[in-house]
């Protein structure tokens, strides 16, 4: 981060599993938050639920969502990040991703709007 020239008052390292720093005292410390931008990087299913679980109060309309192993497994949408934002997406119908622009080889962006 700091090579590219972002200061280190700007963003927070949260080290551990997902499953257990992505929890209530991070909630609370970030009380008021709203997302412009958030870069997903789990690789697996079960690590995307966690975190699109953990966001979803912090989305607005016009959030841009970046997934950074959307195509692994081949581009298989029943594996990995692919089948975690499907589910997502089936038990939040109030929530919306527009697909935006595939930024890697295996890398997808999207864009949130809430109903």
């Amino acid at each position: 981060m700091r090579e590219n020239g972002i200061s280190e008052n700007e963003y927070e390292l949260i080290p551990g599993f997902y499953s257990k720093s992505l929890n209530t005292e991070l909630n609370e410390t970030l009380s008021g938050v709203k997302a412009a931008i958030v870069y997903i990087d789990c690789d697996l299913y079960e690590s995307t639920i966690d975190v699109l679980k953990f966001i979803k109060k912090y989305l607005i309309n016009g959030t841009i969502v970046c997934f950074d192993d959307y195509f692994n497994n081949c581009g298989a949408t029943d594996q990995g990040e692919a089948r975690a934002l499907d589910e997502f997406l089936q038990a939040n119908k109030t929530i919306q991703f527009i697909p935006y622009f595939n930024f890697s080889p295996l890398g997808k962006s999207f864009i949130v709007r809430l109903d």
